[in-house]
């Protein structure tokens, strides 16, 4: 077993040595400090596998302390310790993710019952979704040898996102390298799949839905409601990624989560304009040639007719909307305010289309975040 590191906080952190020796002579590192501005900069600039923290502290008490902490690495247990027993604390605190709390006065074998309690739990957590990982895995290779039809490749493809998250909740480096392997796997048993059958797709109406199909099959369907229709394209974000903000929108819409196939190739130039027109590029070329791009050097200028494009299409499918489509780009944060300042005003529209590039923002924001630049090193 590794040896722990530990952050004690507390403004009176002098009187608390012998339980630091205590914990020191059980092969435990401890690091401590007196104040939560302290500890902020010590969690910024160290990586700890825990931290014990008083609840009442002159300046910025424990609770405070507590979000700040949890903004800057959500993951780490914090153990919180307190005078008092009143509810309404003990749920700020439980609210803000703590892992356990002692009632003072405490001695030594409470605090190494809770750190034990704390870790052996993620512990048998991690053995456990470690095991249900290989007998996912045993399962998948029998489907991947069996030769998985389209549907079944949808299902394979949310499994692996969902494994993701979950791999991602144990934090361990094994199993992670094991599903970047099978994941690896996965995508050249795609590949081939999609080239076997991808030039039948395109003649046949017996396939999974395409790029093209997307306005057609859930959009055009509801403009007879009567009602505003929103449209949100997403560009270049992964199902897991989705998965991750799934809960949130699912606590403010009904939500049915359904899969489908882009043309070839995938790169945001085709792939997007095959949506908004319904068609394949090579025919967005022939019938559109004043809104398709040709040369290389512009492929990013290739989407800035997806709007004509979509007026287009939504005319092909035989309807005429009055008012017309409103179509908004959001490149940043500020065009993201932008929208949320006028959607309420877009009460009346028949459909607004809302494009976000996620790759963007993201960038946008790695740019001015210290933990994006940690998790994304390169542009």
């Amino acid at each position: 077993m590794k040896q722990m590191k530990l952050l004690w906080v507390d403004d009176e952190i002098d009187l608390l040595k012998p339980f630091i020796l205590f914990l020191e002579e059980r092969n435990y590192i401890v690091d401590t400090c007196n104040n939560g501005e302290d500890a902020i900069e010590k969690v910024v600039e160290n990586k700890y596998d825990m931290v014990i923290m008083d609840e009442m502290m002159p300046g910025m008490d424990g609770l405070t302390t507590l979000k700040e902490i949890k903004r800057i690495n959500s993951a780490i247990p914090i153990i919180m310790v307190t005078k008092s027993e009143e509810e309404g604390l003990m749920n700020k605190a439980i609210a803000s993710q703590i892992s356990d709390y002692l009632i003072k006065p405490i001695n030594p074998s409470q605090i190494i019952m809770a750190i034990k309690k704390i870790f052996q739990a993620d512990e048998i957590r991690a053995n456990e979704i470690g095991r249900q990982y290989s007998q996912y895995v045993s399962q998948l290779n029998q489907k991947l040898f069996a030769g998985p039809d389209w549907e079944e490749w949808q299902q394979i493809y949310k499994e692996m996102a969902e494994w993701e998250l979950r791999i991602d909740e144990v934090n361990d480096d094994g199993l992670r390298q094991t599903h970047f392997l099978e994941k690896r796997n996965c995508n050249t048993e795609f590949t081939n799949y999609v080239e076997r059958n991808y030039r039948d797709w395109l003649k046949t109406d017996d396939r999974p839905n395409l790029s093209f199909d997307i306005i057609s099959q859930y959009v055009a369907p509801h403009f007879e409601e009567g009602v505003p229709i929103y449209f949100i394209v997403i560009d270049c974000m992964r199902l897991d990624q989705y998965l991750a903000i799934q809960p949130y929108i699912q606590e403010l819409f009904e939500e049915e989560l359904e899969l489908y196939f882009s043309i070839l190739p995938t790169a945001t130039p085709f792939s997007r304009n095959s949506i908004f027109s319904g068609l394949l590029p090579i025919d967005i070329a022939k019938r559109f040639p004043e809104y398709w791009v040709t040369s290389s050097e512009m492929d990013n200028s290739r989407n800035r007719n997806e709007h004509q494009l979509l007026d287009e299409h939504v005319e092909d499918l035989g309807y005429h909307l009055d008012p017309a489509s409103k179509y908004v780009k959001i490149f940043n944060m500020e065009e993201g305010n932008f929208v949320l300042r006028k959607i309420e005003t877009w009460s009346r529209e028949n459909l607004v289309v809302l494009v976000y590039n996620f790759l963007d923002l993201l960038a946008h924001h790695r740019s001015r975040d210290q933990i994006l630049q940690e998790a994304i090193p390169h542009e």
